[in-house]
């Protein structure tokens, strides 16, 4: 291992049904790689809520992606289904935590600053899900609580 970035991502965000992947706020990190043939190991922890204004007949799903830059990296669902991590949540009115993990490896084939992140969307039902928050009420009751995504880069030598 060459270097290491690191990053926390603490800022709360709420992603509506639009089905549209939505990038996290702070949830990005930049390395600059030192040779142009390094490997660059990515590792992601986040946190989802999928809130009870989620409305589905049997389930509902949320599902997180890795990029670079603009360019999605992570790997397809060995299903075919075309998505990535994805939590599939039921059961209590929908209302459930989700902590998920999600990595990769990427050659960027550069020695020029390259940025990761993480992006995630509703992928089934209607309703919203909330990444670093729970419960989905946004209140200042002793309840509600934080939590902190994370992004790391390694970069390896060739």
């Amino acid at each position: 291992i060459i270097q290491s970035e690191f990053v926390y991502c603490t800022q709360d965000v709420t992603i509506d049904t639009d089905a549209t992947f939505t990038d996290v706020p702070g949830c990005s990190v930049t390395i600059t790689p030192t040779f142009s043939n390094s490997k660059i190991i990515i590792e992601t922890f986040c946190l989802a809520y999928l809130g009870n204004n989620v409305t589905s007949t049997s389930w509902a799903s949320c599902s997180m992606r890795i990029l670079r830059g603009s360019t999605v990296i992570t790997a397809p669902n060995p299903t075919g289904s075309g998505d990535y991590f994805t939590a599939a949540l039921g059961g209590d009115n929908y209302r459930q935590m989700q902590y998920g993990m999600l990595s990769r490896d990427d050659t960027p084939s550069t020695t020029s600053a390259t940025t990761y992140k993480l992006q995630g969307r509703v992928t089934y039902g209607t309703g919203n899900f909330y990444v670093n928050r729970i419960p989905y009420t946004d209140t200042t009751s002793t309840y509600v609580m934080r939590a902190a995504s994370t992004i790391t880069l390694y970069e390896v030598a060739a």
